[in-house]
């Protein structure tokens, strides 16, 4: 996302914003056929729908543009954008229409959600005591199911090739998902850590387009990377969470070495060369998909 200049009057410059960061042309390749809108998981809010939003800014009805409550229903999950026969990127729009808001144009609910992102570095509030206690709980289990009783889960292992970054919040509310990754990492021999800080992995200033808050998840992330030089960095798939490092995402980790990747993209890895060997009792396909939205066709259907 990329903020807007606050010092000025929207309504002066949002036809102007929008098509200096987003090519125009693109928006009107639009067909109207409303397929978007059809997929769209929140079409049953508020009447979400992103065909319309797209004709708005054509229309250039910057008022009703910036008014509109569609943008704050947007989750980011890319299927409007998947499933587009032109390709015309609305979450990107969703992204600039936010970022020309004021901060008081911010709903309540995420208002509430970005202060204790802000004091905690998570959207669930959790602190580092709370968070270990998870990451104890999670072992536990793990040695309990597998039966490995010495196994200690790898916590702040530094020159780990492979650092794994699960939202707090997440592990509190699938406390099975940890487990499984443990599972996956031991089956593929793989030499990782986590981190024992409770860093929330989607960067909620560029979810709420605040553009003055921008800098906080960025610095911690890597100062989490400088810590513990990881070659791999995983992230769930969640397109939230890539978002820093797509393609108008942040890119100096890369440039220095270190690789973001989605948790499903390190599992395609592990099958293709070997590494996980699923066995005969799998069919000659495998479907991976990521449950909030995993739009890389590459990865939802996988043929070994």
């Amino acid at each position: 996302m990329i903020p807007g200049d606050r010092n000025i009057n929207p309504l002066d410059r949002i036809a102007e914003f929008i098509c200096s960061h987003l090519d125009s042309r693109q928006l009107y390749t639009c067909l109207g056929c409303g397929t978007c809108s059809n997929l769209c998981p929140a079409s049953g809010m508020q009447g979400v729908d992103p065909c319309a939003l797209v004709q708005m800014v054509l229309d250039g009805k910057e008022e009703a543009v910036l008014n509109t409550p569609w943008v704050w229903h947007c989750s980011g999950c890319s299927l409007c954008l998947a499933s587009c026969p032109e390709g015309v990127d609305v979450p990107r729009l969703v992204s600039l229409i936010r970022s020309v808001q004021d901060d008081c144009m911010l709903p309540e609910g995420l208002r509430s959600r970005l202060s204790t992102w802000i004091s905690t570095g998570n959207l669930s509030g959790m602190y580092p005591l709370e968070y270990l206690a998870l990451l104890d709980s999670a072992s536990g289990v793990y040695a309990q199911r597998s039966g490995h009783k010495t196994f200690k889960l790898p916590v702040d292992k530094k020159g780990a090739r492979v650092l794994l970054i699960v939202d707090p919040g997440l592990l509190k509310l699938r406390p099975d998902i940890l487990p499984a990754y443990i599972h996956l990492f031991q089956a593929a021999r793989e030499d990782w850590t986590l981190s024992s800080m409770p860093f929330g992995s989607v960067d909620m200033a560029m979810v709420s387009g605040i553009s003055r808050h921008r800098g906080i998840w960025q610095t911690t992330f890597e100062a989490i990377v400088e810590r513990l030089c990881p070659e791999i960095v995983v992230l769930d798939d969640c397109p939230n969470e890539m978002a820093p490092f797509g393609p108008f995402g942040n890119k100096g980790l890369e440039q220095e070495g270190v690789k973001v990747v989605g948790i499903l993209s390190l599992v395609k890895k592990y099958l293709s060369s070997g590494q996980l060997n699923l066995g005969k009792r799998f069919g000659r396909s495998l479907t991976l998909q990521e449950p909030c939205s995993n739009t890389d066709q590459d990865l939802v259907a996988y043929c070994r």
